[in-house]
């Protein structure tokens, strides 16, 4: 009994330091919340096994591990779900949404954190809603909508300052001077100064005023990183000696926390603001030491942002061959980054399809959760438009012939079955190659797709339109005899010569063939496919732009 009383007492406190460091070092993190999990599951502990998962969950995803983030996160909304233990699912749905916004799926983060939001809300946690509004800031930021991120911000510290903790408020304080920074610099590149000049100084403002609250228990470094971007906003402003002794001081800050990530940071935006001033020379320094750090982090996007401002520095120092070989790294490390992360969505869509796969193991259980049912409906919704693409053919969006052989296979099946008539038209355009030859490729292209559009004018919910092969069409009509094919089938070949194809091209003139089976006896998908192919070669031999069923003949 005591030694299980330890154990609890050694796996919470494992957990409140893993939530202390979630923020700041994901290596201790992951280290703290994997030691958690080992303990909790020996004493079948589910519901702290489970807080030590979203802890862990939290490292591996500032461990840039996203793909296993989110399938671990997707498997522990399962579980909070299964213990009713809304607090955990909030804490997973932002979770999830912050992997998302990492990832680049804005609007699949932008969903979760809503749903977070709205969840926190019906339970009246106030913590949780400023923590879900304050990743949603992020994600309008990197959507570069900087009105309505700062709206939100605004609106979240109106509707927060003294219900939430100073730590969470904090951290909406921190991300609203970082829209005010990021849309001056933005408004900057647009040539805006004065707006820009405006948004720099409501950002020292907000920076200033968290600044005001590290006396009330904030996080070390999150002050430390407040610091680093006033220094940064100084510079903007112009104030670069102001700067350079905040820059200075931020420096000495980050490597008595030990954050050597921070650390980078200053040093990249200090060897920046020494280029701007004309100190090349000096920024060259700032820019090694921070590279240097970002390749012992293995944070290789900032390595090779870094390398990109080298070559800048070497370039402004007259070294050229150096700034070459910066300028070659920095494309030889993104290139690679963004293979890694294609890799690591393409991962991300195999975890959804594994999720969805075990959901429907246990789908009645699962669907009591709005959010999970969401996911399956996103993941349902993603193998319906693959399934789709596949059936159909990409120019026109017509049934392809693949699609077109299973449905007539099975359409003939009924017939025979019900002793119902079917039948099959062939068609294609009078002289096509010559519209791509004389004309061009493009306008045949275009040819293509209104023809569809004007064929299934014709047509009813029951038939099948299907693109046969470069300019050659099928419809199968199930229920009409060949005579109704036949009107049908002259409908169709009047609308087509009936339109302006002039609207297209000037020296556009199109006519079509068709060629309707005559096989009701037999109602074999092949002989059916063989009378209307055999009709539509009669239709062309006989001049073209007509209507054939076998020999029978109607003339345009």
């Amino acid at each position: 009994m005591v030694e299980r009383e330890e154990m609890i007492a050694r796996i919470d406190d494992l957990n409140r330091r893993a939530n202390d460091n979630r923020a700041d070092d994901a290596n201790l993190t992951v280290e703290l919340a994997t030691e958690a999990i080992q303990l909790a599951e020996q004493l079948g502990d589910q519901t702290r096994a489970s807080v030590a998962h979203r802890h862990l969950i939290s490292g591996m995803m500032r461990q840039g591990k996203y793909a296993q983030a989110l399938n671990k996160a997707n498997e522990a909304l399962m579980v909070c779900t299964e213990l009713h233990d809304d607090p955990g699912r909030i804490d997973c749905l932002n979770l999830i949404g912050s992997i998302h916004a990492r990832l680049g799926n804005l609007e699949e983060s932008f969903q979760f954190l809503r749903s977070a939001q709205d969840l926190a809300r019906e339970l009246g946690d106030r913590d949780a809603e400023a923590r879900a509004l304050a990743n949603m800031i992020i994600v309008f930021i990197r959507l570069t909508d900087f009105e309505r991120a700062s709206q939100v911000a605004e609106e979240a510290v109106q509707l927060f300052e003294g219900e939430v903790s100073s730590r969470r408020l904090g951290f909406i304080l921190n991300n609203a001077a970082e829209v005010r920074r990021q849309w001056a610099e933005h408004l900057t590149s647009s040539g805006e100064h004065e707006r820009a000049s405006d948004q720099l100084e409501r950002a020292l403002a907000i920076s200033r005023r968290l600044e005001s609250l590290k006396e009330r228990g904030l996080p070390s470094r999150l002050v430390a990183r407040n610091r680093a971007r006033t220094a940064a906003i100084l510079d903007a402003m112009g104030r670069h000696q102001e700067a350079r002794l905040v820059f200075e001081e931020c420096i000495r800050l980050a490597r008595r926390i030990n954050d050597p990530g921070l650390e980078a940071d200053v040093l990249f935006n200090l060897g920046q603001s020494m280029l701007r001033c004309g100190d090349p020379g000096s920024a060259v320094v700032q820019f090694n030491l921070a590279k240097r750090l970002y390749e012992q982090l293995g944070q290789r996007g900032d390595e090779a942002r870094t390398h990109h401002w080298l070559s800048d520095a070497h370039r402004a120092c007259g070294d050229l061959e150096a700034a070459l070989d910066h300028y070659k790294e920095f494309h030889r490390i993104d290139s690679e980054v963004r293979s890694e992360t294609a890799e690591q969505r393409a991962q991300l869509l195999v975890a959804q399809l594994k999720l969805d796969r075990a959901q429907d193991e246990a789908q009645a259980l699962r669907l009591r959760s709005m959010e999970l049912a969401r996911i399956n409906q996103q993941l349902r919704d993603l193998a319906a438009a693959l399934d789709d693409q596949a059936k159909r053919d990409a120019l026109t969006g017509l049934a392809n012939r693949r699609t077109l052989e299973a449905y007539l296979q099975d359409a003939c099946h009924r017939a025979a079955e019900h002793h119902q008539p079917i039948s099959l038209v062939m068609l294609d355009v009078d002289h096509f190659k010559l519209i791509n030859d004389q004309i061009s490729h493009v306008v045949g292209d275009r040819v293509l797709v209104t023809l569809t559009q004007v064929i299934g004018q014709h047509l009813r919910a029951t038939d099948l339109a299907a693109r046969f092969g470069g300019d050659e069409f099928a419809v199968v009509l199930p229920g009409a005899n060949a005579e109704k094919a036949r009107l049908v089938s002259e409908r169709m070949r009047l609308g087509i010569e009936a339109f302006r194809w002039s609207d297209i091209h000037p020296d556009l003139v199109v006519t079509i063939s068709l060629g309707v089976s005559d096989d009701q006896a037999s109602k074999d998908p092949e002989s059916i496919l063989g009378s209307a192919d055999a009709a539509l070669l009669a239709a062309k031999a006989a001049g073209r732009n007509r209507v054939v069923i076998d020999t029978q003949s109607v003339a345009g």
